[in-house]
């Protein structure tokens, strides 16, 4: 008799579907982890630097998913492999099998968050089930006879198949509902969720309303939760039991302590903008964020411990025994470094910690950022390396000061005209005083242009980054734009290229854009409302921004949805140097209105179109240059509105 290869490699690939499938199942029922897991963070500490360093760079956020999928994709293929082989050598298939479960009790058993004999018993339910399986199937296997073997049985040949096809398909099935019931049904066997919904935070106190701008393509300036970069060794997210929980202050102190997740609530009481960055993260791209954390201050903590002489480096080391490390003079320099139980107002999302983590305003995450804390460790620089230092990256990581362009995006093609050109800046606790802008038209004899200086948002605190918009009157062609910025100790960003490894990339972003000639603007009667045509030209006019407001603006329409939205620009010290008048006449001065906005500007304008004039002017001083604004309201044929037009802003002389 000769077995058919393509039915044991069936047999084989849906016996290690089975196998997997169980360890799910098993892992649900007991609270375990996923043996898939489990093997792969194997994988992920036994990989070398570099290669992970790739992989990072290579997959972003995505090295986890495609990790767990590579695992699985082998565990399957490997069976498919052994399938002809148990069919000729049957103990073949049960010695494979146990080496399988000796694998992933050995992975199993390093897991601090899943107790050995879970971890044993997991693996032997996926061996067993495995290796039952693979005989079924391969008893069932139907085998193909040599040409000297006595003929069939009319029928039978097709019997064995269809058989084969039955078990095949309960074995496919069974393990489908299996890794169902047990990762889908069953699930963690502690639920973050419902902790994190019994926790009330205080509001917070840093207000964020009126100080970033609103650019189609900007970065908020605080990141949501869901949107937060997410970089780190877990390839699932850890579920801590708060009931369970402690953090341990230890090593090189003179009062060991511990603090449960209640007393750590009751302590928390600092709260600070701070902006993470991921030191993987290239120039120009996404794996940094600004968010506001709230949490206990650690140098309150080292003060109670008692840090000894000598204590040169804090570990800070999570429930995954995955480790950070920083010298401890950065927690006591004055910086709100703190152990943070909230973000942007609520408990840390599951994803970011919960129910603890480090957040050190300065320095890159893969030294400080520790999540689902457990310990704090006082130790010495020389004494102890943290995970990521012996694979290659540097022991001292302080942020580097980075900017990024958020819009345009690169390779865009725009219509020529105004054109908000817009992204964030940071520095790690040096904050962001300028940001230069150089937009170069592109051609081989085409010198450099000059550096132009954006207009900054507001900076919460001095460890976040700051939005900043630069209106460029963009020209048909081909351009290069580039962005720097210097931060709070006058130190411009380097333009030497650089990449992440070991302590972060440098060097300046650029995009390219192509601007071709703008597209025909809408005519006036295609206004649908005249209060919509304010709003953008009030738009038009606040983006603008800077100090030349010397240009006319005929029919702002609504055929750029990217302005519509209002920026506010303070008036700084702004006084009535003149009147405002309606149609000619001034008005008495009793009536005059306090522009200190160009919000409160154009509210005044608003009024008086409201009580029917024509056209509105308002002359007002900005930083002692007085200047002038015309609205006017416009009919067009046979009596039909034409909507609102600013169409005027000037400089006029003083008074």
């Amino acid at each position: 008799m000769i077995r058919s290869k393509s039915a044991d490699a069936i047999a084989g690939l849906l016996a290690a579907a089975v196998a997997l499938a169980m360890a799910e199942l098993a892992a649900g029922v007991t609270g375990g982890a996923s043996l898939i897991v489990e093997v792969g963070d194997v994988i992920v500490d036994r990989t070398p630097g570099p290669v992970i360093k790739w992989a990072i760079g290579l997959l972003g956020t995505n090295d986890k998913p495609f990790l767990l999928g590579t695992v699985t994709v082998a565990a399957l293929a490997i069976g498919a492999l052994l399938g002809p082989l148990a069919g000729r050598v049957r103990m073949a298939g049960f010695v494979a099998f146990a080496i399988f479960g000796a694998i992933g009790a050995l992975a199993g058993t390093r897991d601090p968050l899943t107790g050995s004999e879970i971890a044993i018993l997991i693996a032997v339910v996926a061996a067993v089930s495995g290796a039952a399986a693979l005989s079924i199937l391969l008893e069932a296997a139907p085998s193909r006879r040599d040409v000297d073997a006595a003929p069939q049985m009319p029928g039978r040949g097709v019997a064995d198949r269809r058989r084969f096809l039955q078990f095949a398909g309960a074995a496919g099935g069974g393990a489908a509902l299996a890794a169902f019931v047990g990762r889908g049904v069953l699930g963690p066997a502690v639920d973050v969720e419902s902790q994190r919904e019994a926790v009330t935070l205080p509001p917070t106190n840093i207000d964020v309303g009126a100080n970033g701008f609103e650019v189609d393509g900007l970065s908020p300036l605080i990141t949501p939760n869901d949107q937060f970069y997410r970089i780190d060794t877990a390839l699932v997210v850890p579920r801590v039991d708060t009931k369970d929980w402690k953090l341990s202050v230890t090593g090189m102190v003179d009062h060991p302590f511990e603090l449960t997740f209640d007393e750590l609530l009751e302590l928390a009481t600092l709260e600070e903008a701070v902006t993470l960055a991921c030191v993987s993260n290239e120039v120009g791209d996404d794996l940094v964020g600004n968010a506001i954390w709230r949490g206990v201050p650690l140098a309150s903590l080292l003060e109670r411990a008692g840090v000894q002489a000598g204590a040169t480096q804090i570990v800070g080391r999570s429930v995954d025994n995955f480790t950070t490390g920083f010298p401890t003079e950065i927690a006591l320099d004055g910086r709100p470094a703190m152990v943070a139980i909230g973000m942007n107002g609520e408990p840390l999302p599951a994803a970011h910690g919960f129910p603890a983590r480090l957040v050190v305003p300065g320095l890159y995450g893969y030294v400080s950022a520790t999540k689902w804390l457990k310990e704090i460790e006082l130790n010495t620089l020389e004494g102890y390396d943290a995970y990521w230092i012996p694979r290659g990256w540097a022991k001292l990581a302080p942020i580097k000061t980075q900017s990024r362009i958020d819009t345009p995006r690169s390779g865009k093609s725009v219509a020529a005209g105004p054109l908000p050109i817009a992204g964030v800046a940071w520095g790690g606790t040096r904050s962001v005083q300028r940001v230069e802008v150089r937009i170069t038209s592109r051609g081989a004899d085409t010198p450099s242009a000059e550096w132009l200086q954006a207009e900054l948002g507001e900076a919460l605190s001095q460890s976040t980054w700051r939005q900043w918009v630069l209106l460029w009157d963009a020209h048909p062609g081909e351009y290069d734009v580039e962005v720097r910025a210097t931060d709070g100790d006058g130190e411009t960003q380097t333009e030497e290229r650089h990449a992440p490894a070991p302590d972060g990339a440098t060097g300046y972003h650029r995009i390219s854009l192509s601007v071709s000639e703008a597209s025909s603007v809408a005519a006036p009667n295609d206004l649908a409302d005249p209060q919509e045509s304010l709003r953008a030209a009030r738009a038009r006019w606040a983006i603008a921004g800077g100090d030349d407001y010397d240009m006319e603006f005929n029919w702002i329409c609504s055929c750029a949805p990217a302005l519509l939205a209002p920026v506010e620009l303070q008036v700084r010290g702004a006084a009535l140097r003149s009147g405002v008048f309606m149609d000619g006449p001034d008005l008495p001065p009793d009536q005059l209105a306090d522009y200190r906005t160009v919000e409160g500007l154009f509210e005044f304008i608003q009024e008086g179109l409201d009580a029917g004039a024509s056209k509105v002017s308002a002359i007002y001083e900005e930083n002692g240059t007085p200047k002038q604004a015309n609205v006017e309201y416009v009919a067009g044929q046979a009596g039909e509105d034409r909507g609102f037009v600013l169409y005027e802003v000037k400089m006029v002389s003083a008074s």
